[in-house]
């Protein structure tokens, strides 16, 4: 079960790379006067910790863990960076309550462009949504 779920992780943080690079290019250049200021937020019931990966300032992708709700990062991205992504999930844990639940929140400019949420499931396994945002 384990392995499975690891490969699942995997999988996610494949495919949001992925996304990552797809939606750049070299020419996205952004105009100076646009906002590359860019919040991710997650709040919720959730009280495991969780993983995430998420796009650095530079394009690159990392993943971070031991994170716990609330949990907010800010960033100011490069005009290189044509879009971002964002995905994770709950460490595996048998203390995870299903019905626990995580909103996520990617804000531009002080506004929300998008939102995704998950819970807990009765196998005890949280998998937070990939999220992926192009600059404008």
């Amino acid at each position: 079960m384990k392995r499975k779920i690891v490969s699942c992780i995997n999988g996610l943080l494949l495919l949001f790379f992925c996304l990552t690079i797809i939606s750049c290019s070299e020419d996205s250049a952004a105009p100076a006067n646009k906002s590359r200021n860019v919040k991710f937020e997650m709040t919720g019931s959730y009280t495991g910790k969780i993983v995430v990966a998420h796009t650095l300032a530079n394009g690159g992708t990392q993943a971070f863990s031991d994170i716990r709700l609330p949990w907010t990062k800010e960033i100011v991205y490069e005009n290189t960076v044509g879009g971002i992504g964002f995905s994770g999930s709950g460490e595996i844990s048998l203390s995870n309550v299903p019905g626990q639940s995580v909103t996520i929140n990617i804000y531009s400019d002080n506004k929300i462009v998008k939102t995704g949420s998950a819970s807990v499931d009765s196998n005890q396994i949280l998998l937070l949504p990939s999220l992926s945002f192009v600059f404008p």
